[in-house]
């Protein structure tokens, strides 16, 4: 049998009326729960319910608003879950990932290609930068990239008209932050438009390879240089000192695994 705190304070007092010797003096043991005064905190709030109208006390009201959310959050995630697939994440290739019915493979196989995408940037960033925030580099035509990963200004206003924004090429250089946010973009964006790609050609189908190639040349020039076979082969560096090629970047990201 449950009671209800009022129910227990009476009977504390009644029990330590009873028994406590006389010729002690009687002091205050018990807070009284009317006396809002007597209360601190969120107990302070007086209840303007007696209990012997048929009204809840704090605790008990407490007790049951708790469980009421309980069931409401049930009730929600039921709503949730019904109807819903297990295939919730998607391999690299886009193909679902059946994570409850295949087990822990499937769960295993996707932990390891979010290390090797993982593996992938720390490798390009560290190609493009050696890992350094204020990192400057201008091409022959003026055009200046910064930062960990090289960004031009032209791939800085693809992000600004993205995800809004503005900010100038040397605030971002010199906000580390705010570079680490562009580059969680721009990889999400290469993945997303790779995932698209369909019927790649014997040769030009790693998909780190043209991730790679695709930070270095840029979408559309990492779709010419599938479309071409390699034929569309440009660098990064000067007609007196050429610089990466896209095939050099395409050969030395495909072998991480």
């Amino acid at each position: 049998m449950s009671l209800k705190y009022a129910e227990l304070l009476s009977q504390a007092r009644t029990n330590y009326n009873t028994n406590r010797p006389q010729n002690l003096v009687a002091t205050r043991r018990f807070i009284d729960e009317d006396n809002g005064s007597n209360l601190g905190g969120i107990m302070g709030r007086r209840n303007t319910v007696s209990a012997d109208e048929g009204a809840e006390d704090f605790m008990t009201a407490a007790f049951n608003k708790v469980v009421a959310s309980n069931q409401t959050l049930a009730e929600q995630m039921a709503d949730l879950t019904e109807g819903s697939s297990t295939n919730a994440m998607t391999d690299p290739d886009g193909k679902p990932l059946d994570i409850l019915n295949k087990g822990d493979s499937a769960i295993n196989d996707y932990s390891s290609q979010v290390v090797t995408q993982e593996k992938l940037w720390n490798a390009i960033e560290f190609s493009e930068s050696s890992g350094r925030p204020d990192a400057e580099n201008t091409v022959e035509d003026g055009r200046k990239f910064v930062g960990k990963l090289q960004f031009g200004w032209a791939r800085l206003q693809d992000y600004m008209r993205d995800e809004g924004g503005a900010f100038e090429l040397d605030e971002f250089k010199g906000d580390e932050m705010l570079q680490d946010m562009v580059a969680e973009w721009h990889k999400k964006d290469i993945k997303n438009q790779i995932e698209k790609l369909e019927n790649l050609p014997a040769g030009f189908n790693n998909k780190n390879g043209l991730t790679a190639v695709a930070h270095l040349g840029g979408l559309p020039g990492m779709r010419r240089f599938i479309k071409t076979k390699g034929k569309y082969n440009p660098h990064d560096g000067t007609k007196e000192k050429p610089g990466t090629y896209l095939s050099d970047y395409y050969a030395k990201f495909s072998k991480i695994k």
